[in-house]
């Protein structure tokens, strides 16, 4: 026996009963790519089975945005009784927040793991710039080429889309946390 195995098992005999996790069950054995190491060692000598990632889902984001979609439709359809112009404002503003909204969370959702954390990382990143850039740039679109649009309707959206987004992503939060 060398002397790093011999450490090993001094290490192993003595300390292994201790530290012991609470999560290792014993109805299984180890994978093989954790038996090179000392925790590994340990654990194969236990008969514990090994931690196992944890699967995070991600959120409904076609159900979100179809919902977010449905409630602008009905508001806007609902001031088309009023006021024609003042319901494709709304209509318009509440699009110019749902689309990058869209465009944000397909970005960032793309990639999911720790193994993909700068991926993950520079997709936020790139959402989030792009979200922006959508933004201010459909901004533009509308105010130079759609005639007669009220100024005040088409921010009104825009607020109401974002208020409404926020409400999701709290409720979808909560739901994460009670879980």
């Amino acid at each position: 026996m060398s002397t790093l195995e011999q450490a090993d098992r001094l290490i192993l005999d003595h300390i292994g009963p201790i530290i012991r996790p609470a999560f290792w069950t014993s109805d299984s054995s180890p994978e093989i790519g954790i038996r090179s190491t000392l925790l590994g060692r340990l654990m194969a000598q236990q008969g514990a089975k090994p931690p196992t990632a944890a699967i995070i889902s991600r959120p409904p984001l076609l159900k979100i945005f179809g919902i977010q979609t449905g409630l602008l439709v009905l508001a806007s359809a609902t001031v088309l009784l009023v006021d024609a112009v003042l319901a494709k404002s709304i209509l318009i503003g509440g699009l110019i927040s749902v689309l990058p909204n869209a465009y944000f969370a397909r970005m960032a959702f793309r990639h999911r793991g720790a193994r993909a954390a700068r991926a993950v990382s520079l997709s936020f990143k790139r959402g989030e710039a792009g979200k922006f850039v959508l933004t201010v740039c459909l901004f533009a679109v509308v105010f130079s080429s759609v005639p007669s649009v009220n100024a005040g309707a088409l921010f009104a959206g825009f607020i109401g889309m974002m208020l409404v987004n926020l409400v999701f992503a709290w409720q979808i939060g909560n739901r994460r946390i009670a879980k």
